[in-house]
């Protein structure tokens, strides 16, 4: 698990000027305000986030949906006492292993687990086609495969959900001022 040290302002543009290089400062400082997280260290995870994990894979279901179906999902539900999903954090509820891990068993964790059950379940057993998503008490639906023209993907989390803004678009403004 990456820690980064706590930042105020100042320290968060010198870890993007350090990082990122001088010229993208201002544009990622904008892309990542502060002032919308507890902490500059915060906006600083989530960048790192989404260019170690959330944007890589969206280039993923980008380039595997030009040769068929892929399908794209987004992992929200927080095991952590800081309120914060993990990479990965979805796999307790998929290999059911809740109460090993000392997660609650409450009405969203079932939803959650039956959601990827089945999603995960349907996708395996046939890939064309679109994986039914039995939430639980929340209801079922489609799953639907990813269309960078209209980024549809299914949230995991307290609620499980189709969405159509897969990081707010960031993804694309990360691509133009950090080009690889």
């Amino acid at each position: 698990l990456l820690s980064l040290p706590g930042m105020d302002d100042a320290a968060y543009r010198n870890f993007l000027a350090t990082n990122y290089g001088a010229s993208a400062v201002d544009a990622l400082h904008a892309l990542y305000p502060p002032s919308q997280f507890p902490t500059p260290t915060d906006a600083a995870y989530l960048l790192l986030t989404e260019l170690v994990f959330g944007c890589p894979a969206e280039a993923l279901a980008r380039a595997a949906g030009s040769r068929g179906a892929s399908h794209l999902y987004l992992g929200t539900r927080s095991t952590r006492a800081d309120g914060y999903a993990t990479h990965g954090g979805e796999f307790p509820y998929l290999m059911d292993t809740l109460e090993e891990r000392g997660i609650p068993v409450d009405q969203p964790a079932m939803d959650l687990r039956s959601a990827l059950q089945s999603g995960f379940a349907t996708l395996a057993a046939s890939p064309t086609l679109a994986p039914l998503v039995d939430a639980g008490s929340q209801g079922n639906f489609s799953w639907p495969a990813y269309d960078p023209a209209r980024p549809e993907v299914v949230e995991f989390g307290d609620q499980v959900r189709v969405i159509n803004d897969y990081r707010n678009g960031r993804c694309a403004t990360l691509a133009a001022l950090l080009p690889p």
